[in-house]
């Protein structure tokens, strides 16, 4: 199993944080591990470094190597899933989300601030909590809790589902399912 963290704690990553997914991508490929991403981050850094960096494409480059990595490949939102940023390492084969977490092209506040609404509003009206995300078809499975043990478990069981399969069936699935609307509306 390859793991990679991409962003130091409380930060967003940049260029580099998705260079390492990109090595750690094309590292399980070349081993047939398991590619693991843990998802925790407000979105990429916006800074100017990270604009001059190439952050736009280092964040293309990482999401295209995550849906062609041969391996099986599970993602885990644990916290913040926020814009493409996120995105990028969450288009795998499987999606597994924490009760507490959320997936958001725009963050509940940056949506307050757009819709002039309050914070909560724009949170419960945006269809980004796990069950809405889940009926969405955006999240597979759904996590009794977040704790350390039940995520590794998750993972050990996701990753050992995934190895059963039909390797080139479980990638082109996972290339159309990633290239394709979410099946249901809110």
């Amino acid at each position: 199993m390859v793991v990679a963290v991409g962003a130091r704690r409380g930060g967003a990553p940049g260029p580099d944080g998705y260079r390492l997914l990109i090595r750690a991508a094309r590292l399980a490929g070349k081993l047939g591990a398991g590619l693991v991403t843990l998802v925790d981050t407000p979105g990429a850094a916006a800074a100017a470094p990270a604009e001059a960096g190439g952050i736009a494409a280092a964040i293309g480059d990482a999401m295209a190597a995550v849906v062609a990595c041969p391996a099986p490949t599970v993602s885990i939102v644990h916290g913040e899933g926020g814009s493409g940023g996120a995105l990028a390492a969450a288009v795998t084969d499987v999606v597994a989300m924490t009760p507490d977490s959320y997936f958001t092209a725009l963050s509940p506040e940056g949506a307050a601030a757009t819709l002039r609404i309050p914070v909560s509003r724009a949170a419960d009206g945006a269809g980004l909590r796990p069950t809405d995300l889940h009926r969405l078809g955006f999240a597979d499975r759904l996590l009794t809790n977040g704790d350390a043990d039940t995520i590794a478990e998750a993972v050990l069981v996701l990753l050992d589902e995934l190895c059963r399969q039909d390797p080139d069936a479980r990638r082109r699935h996972r290339r159309a399912r990633w290239s394709t609307e979410l099946r249901n509306s809110l």
